[in-house]
């Protein structure tokens, strides 16, 4: 989850995601037009402090994440942990399932199981607890409902929840780990939100036209 991404235009990141299935074959390109043409996110300048703490510096992808996370989310909810949702999508809508150079996009919430409970070497390191995390969150959250016919949502949530908070006790960083410790104790809520951001997604009335 640390580093910088390469820079892509919107359009192309979405369509590579798509492509991928890595998300549903909506109008992104408009999606994102539109976003481009709102006001900038509240806040955004002042967000340098938070850099650390984001997948990527993508700025107008991740805008359309926060956008649409508020879009279905209380207007109280926390902002940090609003933020790092939303870099949690921009992040795996960037990320290959056949990535080679960092930890590749999940597939299944099993390759998930594999990956970080069945092996336990990986256990003892935060970034990889956090990355457990945020597969659980991306897989039983925005893809619930492509997960549900063979996982149990439930139980994977649970076990998201205990990578997030796992990671934020071998977290050396404080502020980080309130936040990694706060995205475990809310997991659920966030992984409603996820859940409800991508079935909105999927309900416009719209198709990805394929690029000229």
């Amino acid at each position: 989850m640390t580093g910088v991404l390469a820079v892509s235009p919107p359009k192309v990141i979405a369509a590579t995601a798509v492509r991928n299935g890595l998300f549903p074959a909506i109008n992104f390109r408009a999606a994102l037009a539109d976003i481009l043409n709102r006001k900038p996110v509240a806040g955004r300048d002042n967000m340098d402090p938070l850099q650390e703490l984001l997948a990527t510096d993508q700025r107008r992808v991740f805008d359309f994440f926060v956008l649409g996370l508020r879009d279905v989310s209380e207007p109280t909810v926390d902002r940090h942990e609003l933020l790092y949702n939303a870099s949690v999508l921009a992040h795996y809508a960037q990320v290959s399932t056949q990535a080679t150079t960092e930890w590749p996009s999940p597939t299944s919430l099993t390759e998930i199981f594999d990956h970080f409970v069945a092996k336990t070497d990986l256990q003892h390191d935060s970034e990889m607890m956090e990355i457990a995390g945020t597969q659980c969150l991306l897989l039983a959250g925005f893809f619930e409902d492509q997960m549900r016919r063979r996982h149990n949502i439930q139980w994977y949530a649970g076990l998201g929840a205990g990578f997030f908070i796992h990671a934020a006790a071998l977290e050396r960083s404080l502020r980080k780990a309130q936040l990694l410790g706060a995205i475990g104790r809310h997991f659920e809520f966030w992984r409603q939100r996820q859940a409800r951001l991508s079935r909105s997604l999927r309900d416009q009335p719209y198709l990805l036209r394929p690029a000229n």
